[in-house]
């Protein structure tokens, strides 16, 4: 997002008071309205449903700059997903026609979300074609790659992501025994480290080339 555009967004937002939220509260609830288009000025969101046996299936994660739940916000459908922060974040609410209004009146936001919505669409669809077809620690390097890449202003080396280890199976379907598993081939080729709160990509493009190098 360039500078201009942000600019417009946290001008709107600007109208509207900011809240913090602590890692892990939950700001929509599946089958709930949603009291507004959410705008997160700093921070990270997972949005996330439940499956048939209580387990969590992370679908999307957002990082600031980022505005959600679009979907139900453009075609005013039944929000079908949690919403909840990741890390100690903060938001800024607007009311739904509200932001679609501004969208409207600004032809460059409106392409700017379009751009970012295919953008996340490309790494959906990759995602299940490895959800699909691929090992489980392809599947664990990808959901590493797509996640880091995600972040602002990412870094080549040590980098902080937000997620435990035993959290990444929801991301890309694996149970955190098999996580576990194939962290211990990352750690041996020293490609992540972890601590207790969050995964070290120690070095991106060696990550990014360990993925390619896969079958």
């Amino acid at each position: 997002m360039n500078k201009v555009i942000l600019s417009k967004i946290e001008e709107f937002y600007s109208k509207y008071p900011a809240r913090e939220w602590q890692a892990g509260q939950i700001l929509v609830q599946a089958h709930d309205h949603p009291q507004g288009v959410y705008f997160i000025s700093s921070g990270g969101v997972r949005q996330y449903t439940i499956d048939h046996r209580g387990g969590e299936i992370v679908v999307n994660t957002f990082h600031n700059p980022s505005f959600f739940p679009m979907s139900w916000a453009l075609n005013d459908t039944q929000n079908e997903y949690y919403f909840e922060t990741i890390v100690d974040s903060t938001l800024v609410c607007a009311p739904q026609a509200e932001v679609l209004a501004f969208i409207e009146d600004n032809p460059d936001v409106a392409f700017d979300l379009l751009h970012r919505v295919y953008t996340g669409l490309d790494g959906l669809l990759m995602r299940m074609v490895h959800l699909m077809s691929s090992s489980a620690y392809v599947r664990v390097l990808y959901e590493l790659v797509i996640q880091t890449k995600r972040l602002k202003d990412t870094k080549s080396h040590n980098i902080s992501l937000p997620i435990k280890e035993f959290e990444l199976g929801t991301y890309c379907g694996l149970t955190p025994e098999t996580v576990s598993r194939e962290f211990k081939k990352l750690k041996q080729r020293k490609l992540v480290q972890v601590n207790n709160n969050e995964i070290i990509i120690v070095d991106l493009d060696l990550l990014a080339a360990e993925l390619l190098k896969q079958p």
